[in-house]
């Protein structure tokens, strides 16, 4: 669930997509790689302390290892690819409906 941007747009589906698509990149993709910059620190430490009464948390930490790479190779995708092919879409949209608006 997307948190509300401001009180203006209380509802994320509200916003126009170019302002919904910059909202999920500064809000949603920022929190998350601030997690995901975070996170391995703390699952490190973890691993070195207690490796030797709970050896699954080396493998844990591999396994987020993954996971990170992952997210980070999808939020780069969304962001070169993904998200300018949906803003190119909705111009393509609205000059469809121009001009069939145009031919009534």
């Amino acid at each position: 669930m997307l948190k509300p941007l401001n009180k203006k747009f209380a509802n994320p589906g509200d916003m126009h997509i170019k302002m919904l698509i910059e909202y999920i990149l500064s809000t949603n993709h920022s929190s998350l790689r601030k997690s995901l910059d975070i996170l391995p620190v703390y699952l490190k430490t973890i691993a070195t302390i207690d490796k030797n009464k709970h050896p699954e948390t080396i493998s844990i930490n591999d396994h987020f290892q993954t996971i990170k790479d992952l997210l980070t190779q999808h939020l780069e995708m969304e962001k070169q690819l993904f998200f300018p092919y949906v803003l190119q879409l909705s111009e393509i949209t609205k000059s469809t409906v121009k001009k069939a608006e145009a031919l009534l």
